[in-house]
């Protein structure tokens, strides 16, 4: 193989697992928050006696993230 098509692939390697590394943080933030958000609406719940869909409203969750919770709690 030449030089110059072993540097091409080398370059798009690199860029793929840039890629996919920006992928892999993106997908873990959106976990964290996700998870985060959960624990909030479930002290909520406890501190103040709501149900999940009144501490979710109370605390302007999306509906897509109330979608979301309401698979976890």
């Amino acid at each position: 193989m030449c030089k110059a098509v072993q540097d091409m692939m080398d370059r798009a390697r690199q860029e793929g697992l840039q890629e996919g590394r920006k992928a892999g943080l993106q997908e873990g933030s959106e976990t964290a928050r996700i998870e985060t958000l959960r624990d909030v609406v479930k002290n909520a719940m406890e501190s103040f006696h709501l149900s999940m869909k009144d501490a979710m409203n109370a605390l302007k969750v999306s509906k897509e993230d109330q979608d979301i919770l309401r698979k976890m709690i």
